[in-house]
């Protein structure tokens, strides 16, 4: 059986198609800090642009420095330099990915997506 909303109008489905755009948007994924202090996973739920703040307020992971540092996301112990942590995570803990806005491939790293752009959409 199919049923059809007779109320739905032209706005309506504007608004659906632009929720299912956002909702597609990894920036507006809700996500959940893996992060392990003193041997408790911190669960907090938050969207990337939000993890930044978060993994300095409640964590101590502060600056962007070339000092050691291990990563403490649940079954991880990569050690890298402070100012790679938010990469890594970013990478390989979120999988976030920057898409390209033509042909939608994706990138780990913004400035590559960028560089594809230019590079292969640049006469579009």
């Amino acid at each position: 059986m199919v049923c059809y909303n007779h109320n739905f109008s032209d706005a309506d489905a504007a608004t659906l198609c632009e929720l299912a755009r956002i909702a597609n948007n990894p920036q507006h994924r809700p996500y959940v800090c893996l992060w392990v202090t003193n041997g408790v996973v911190c669960n907090l739920h938050f969207q990337a642009s939000e993890f930044p703040d978060h993994l300095r307020i409640a964590h101590g992971v502060v600056g962007q420095d070339k000092t050691p540092l291990v990563c403490c996301w649940f079954s991880c112990s990569t050690e890298m330099k402070k100012e790679s942590v938010m990469r890594h995570v970013n990478e390989k803990h979120l999988e976030l990915r920057h898409i390209c806005p033509t042909c939608h491939e994706q990138f780990t790293r913004a400035h590559t997506m960028q560089n594809h752009v230019s590079r292969k959409h640049s006469g579009n």
